[in-house]
């Protein structure tokens, strides 16, 4: 069996266009990046959250956001409890028009303030959904917050207990 040069450089060739012809394929989808935080604002007697949802169009095509959600995490129900659905944006009570996000764009959607005992009756962890105009859910598990600064004012209460 003989080497021939010619044949190996067309099979590199070849390769390599079909490299680039997959990621220009998959690239060329709908992509959207979603991240979710809970913000803590101190105010005038007591703590608030926000949690604040962004979404990015990673693909070339442009794509909706048609509804943006936060719910309890199912992991962390106990018993025939249910999971509570909230909406940020969009959904049967907030009937808004779908977000077009174009190439690389990126929109922010926030709950407003929201009262620490409300969160507290909700999971520690909570799932924010995004739903885009294809159907398909994004889904990013953030830590409710209002937990830790109720952990953290227990515990300054029990140190000031002790030092009296």
């Amino acid at each position: 069996m003989s080497f021939d040069p010619i044949a190996v450089a067309a099979l590199i060739i070849s390769l390599v266009s079909l490299w680039f012809s997959i990621e220009r394929r998959l690239s060329d989808r709908h992509k959207l990046r979603c991240t979710a935080h809970m913000l803590t604002t101190i105010g005038s007697g007591e703590e608030t959250y926000e949690i604040e949802v962004e979404v990015t169009n990673l693909g070339r095509r442009p794509v909706s956001v048609v509804t943006v959600e936060y719910k309890d995490n199912e992991k962390d129900l106990i018993g025939e409890r249910y999971a509570i659905w909230s909406s940020i944006f969009g959904g049967i009570v907030d009937k808004k028009a779908p977000v077009e996000l174009a190439e690389h764009q990126t929109k922010s959607f926030s709950t407003g303030e929201l009262i620490r005992d409300d969160l507290l009756k909700r999971t520690r962890r909570i799932d924010v959904v995004v739903r885009d105009s294809r159907g398909k859910l994004y889904v990013n598990t953030i830590d409710n917050d209002a937990y830790i600064g109720a952990e953290i004012e227990a515990a300054a209460e029990e140190l000031e207990d002790e030092e009296t």
